[in-house]
């Protein structure tokens, strides 16, 4: 299905099913500023605690994935075919997405990490994949858009998701549903090959001006730049019966549902609620930045802010302002009340930086009285005669000064 703005998974249950990720932040889970909500049988909406800054995720049939802010990829929920089993070795990635049973990773240096199950070769990406810039995965296939706007597909192909796409050279995103993909090209236009029987691989004639695409199980979704949503394909719980009136910003799609945001920061769903999978009215999102759907799940990530302590000084803002700064960031709704503003000089064996005496302590350094200053740090280094943390020709300036002048 795909994540906000960026639409591109789908995932299958049995028989099978696309499913739509989603990126949640709650009020109430500070440490990582996603809440999941939905079918929760493996534990796929239990977000882990201890997990980082939450920079987007996106859910399978029953697991759910999520990118860190530093590059990191943590999972959870099934594993029964490794889904959540990230590999040790990978270097920072920069998206990731979900299929049924399967997980694609793209790298910074524009390779693809895949894991999780092959039943189909959806994980065995082909050697000639390189400069990658954007990927999707379907339940059984997976996809990537590369530099060129080229696209490359590999997996599941009995309805020719996989192998049937058209020689693109201008795309610039993609979506797989549950049997079918949908590529976005730069000229606003959507083209979809594989299963089309529910008619989700054609596309309204009219549908141009289009900036971000989505997949659910047999129903694509289109986000245009007036902010209107043009849905089409299956339609049996409504998934495709998109609001009147109102404009969004991100879109997703589920086995059975739609999410989208709005401008003025509302989370809004339609389709199917088997599962509790739509916004549950107790959970107030401020200024939710992405959402994305599993099957039957459903995950959002929000700008809320709190408190950012940086040196001596605290903000309240985001916690992906807060990160930018190199600050700490106390949770969602949280105050500067939270954060100590002593910091002073804190003298350790490389150096000098400016910080509370709590951190110091940690670093096991010498933390000046509040007020001090890296001047006031002795020296770390014999040779660093004026004690500027630098040995050059000033110390030996010093030293020939005095010279003789000792008893």
């Amino acid at each position: 299905m795909v994540p906000c703005g960026d639409e591109k998974h789908m995932h299958q249950m049995t028989p099978l099913l696309f499913v739509c990720g989603v990126i949640l932040i709650s009020p109430t889970l500070v440490q990582a500023d996603l809440d999941t909500f939905g079918r929760n049988d493996s534990q796929q909406c239990d977000v882990p605690v201890d997990i980082g800054p939450v920079s987007m995720a996106d859910g399978g049939v029953n697991f759910t994935i999520a990118l860190l802010l530093d590059g990191d990829v943590v999972g959870w929920g099934s594993s029964t075919s490794g889904q959540t089993d990230v590999p040790v070795w990978m270097p920072p990635a920069t998206q990731v997405v979900a299929g049924g049973r399967h997980v694609i990773a793209l790298l910074e240096d524009g390779s693809v990490e895949c894991w999780g199950l092959n039943s189909h070769g959806q994980i065995d990406s082909p050697n000639s994949l390189s400069n990658a810039i954007f990927i999707g995965a379907g339940d059984h296939h997976s996809a990537a858009v590369r530099a060129d706007g080229s696209v490359l597909c590999w997996g599941g192909n009995e309805y020719g998701q996989s192998l049937s796409q058209p020689k693109l050279m201008n795309a610039t995103a993609v979506a797989c549903g549950s049997r079918h993909t949908l590529a976005l090209r730069s000229d606003g236009t959507v083209l979809c090959w594989g299963d089309n029987s529910h008619g989700q691989s054609t596309p309204p004639e009219d549908l141009v001006d289009v900036q971000a695409v989505a997949c659910g199980g047999y129903h694509s979704v289109a986000l245009k730049s007036d902010g209107t949503v043009v849905c089409w394909g299956r339609n049996n719980k409504g998934q495709c019966n998109s609001p009147d009136g109102e404009v969004f910003e991100h879109i997703a799609a589920g086995q059975l549902h739609t999410v989208g945001i709005t401008t003025g920061d509302v989370l809004l769903d339609w389709g199917d609620n088997s599962f509790d999978q739509q916004i549950p009215p107790e959970l107030i999102f401020v200024e939710p930045s992405h959402v994305s759907c599993g099957a039957y799940h459903t995950m959002v990530l929000s700008a809320y802010d709190g408190a950012c302590c940086v040196e001596s000084q605290c903000h309240v803002i985001s916690q992906p302002s807060c990160v930018n700064q190199g600050g700490q960031w106390h949770g969602a709704g949280s105050s500067c009340m939270e954060c100590d503003l002593s910091a002073s000089a804190c003298c350790v064996s490389t150096g000098c930086s400016i910080t509370s005496s709590e951190i110091c302590l940690e670093l096991g350094g010498n933390w000046l009285i509040e007020g001090g200053t890296c001047d006031d740090c002795p020296s770390i280094c014999i040779a660093d005669v004026n004690g500027d943390l630098v040995v050059d020709i000033q110390d030996l300036l010093s030293v020939i000064a005095a010279w003789g002048s000792c008893p």
